[in-house]
């Protein structure tokens, strides 16, 4: 099992969930909502407070978590509607040319991976920064089952359940030998609307 962490460097893993109000789990006071596992991670873990969302979107929302800006620092104002892809340029992605957590991380030592919905860009390339991309091919979700992935390379579909797919390709990055730390990120495409 990996455990790369040093007082300095911790491993991280960062859940993101779309369209999901806090208030809607228990771990932030919730009592009709049971979620012992979300609730051990945020006892176990860092658990934010004190955030606020910076655009009622999610593709603005994503890319200010990669980057830290508002979206009128980093440009994206509203979803990026991948139903335009074909005019897009080759290998576009949002947030090209910016400096991005997975970039900072990586330049620091850690194995990065993307887990989940990117909604940034092109989901067939892998964005600048990450050692795993494991995505799926449309960032407006359209089902939480069968699904087109990208999956480091590899095209297929998956019938399955998208998050706990998901899960599973996270916690075999996690589980892969190093001694340097990682940062897991698992942008779910749920529980969405």
């Amino acid at each position: 099992m990996t455990t790369g962490t040093t007082s300095s460097h911790p491993n991280i893993v960062l859940v993101f969930t779309d369209n999901q109000q806090a208030s809607t789990l228990a771990c932030y006071g919730n009592e009709e909502v049971v979620t012992p596992n979300l609730n051990k991670m945020a006892e176990d873990g860092y658990r934010f407070d004190n955030a606020f969302c910076p655009n009622s979107f999610c593709s603005p929302c994503r890319a200010s978590t990669l980057t830290g800006l508002l979206p009128s620092q980093h440009g994206v104002h509203s979803w990026i509607d991948d139903r335009n892809m074909e005019e897009w340029p080759y290998g576009w992605h949002a947030l090209n040319g910016l400096s991005t957590l997975p970039e900072i991380l990586k330049a620091n030592g850690y194995r990065t991976g993307l887990f989940g919905k990117y909604h940034l860009g092109t989901p067939t390339i892998k964005a600048p920064g990450w050692d795993s991309w494991v995505t799926m091919e449309d960032g407006h979700v359209r089902s939480f089952y069968h699904n087109r992935i990208f999956d480091n390379g590899e095209n297929y579909n998956h019938d399955g359940p998208s998050v706990d797919f998901f899960t599973e390709k996270a916690l075999g990055f996690i589980a892969e030998e190093s001694d340097a730390p990682f940062f897991a990120y698992l942008p779910y495409p749920s529980p969405y609307g």
